[in-house]
């Protein structure tokens, strides 16, 4: 029904180690890895932490697609895959270039998807039918 969502994440996952190669020279060696609610870099580590970082998530969403594809056709799953994809993505990418650029993060293109997964996620749950235990 809904498996061209799959496309979402692994295309996200691609542009984010695109992006993150095209910018590894540009980095400083020390970045902000994690920023606050006011968009402010409130944790620091080096590049390759960075690195790290991005590649983790790249791998977690194509196992977690894998996954998925093996076990479920449900739409609920790939809806919050690809949201929270979205999600890591944009965080990432905005981490990347505050650390090239000092340009400040936007919280809200951040919130905006989080905000429908967790509207997604309530009501993928409230509305699945629950059969009583006897």
């Amino acid at each position: 029904m809904l498996q061209w969502l799959s496309a979402i994440p692994i295309l996200a996952s691609i542009l984010l180690i695109a992006k993150l190669v095209a910018s590894w020279a540009d980095l400083p060696d020390r970045v902000a890895v994690h920023f606050g609610i006011d968009g402010q870099p409130n944790s620091w580590a080096s590049k390759y932490t960075l690195g790290i970082i991005v590649g983790l998530v790249a791998v977690g969403f194509m196992v977690s697609l894998a996954i998925l594809n093996q076990f479920t056709k449900a739409p609920g799953p790939l809806m919050v895959i690809t949201i929270t994809s979205v999600v890591a993505t944009t965080a990432l990418w905005q981490a990347i270039d505050f650390n090239i650029s000092g340009k400040p993060l936007r919280i809200g293109i951040i919130l905006v998807p989080l905000v429908l997964l967790l509207a997604l996620s309530f009501f993928f749950v409230f509305s699945t039918p629950h059969t009583p235990k006897p």
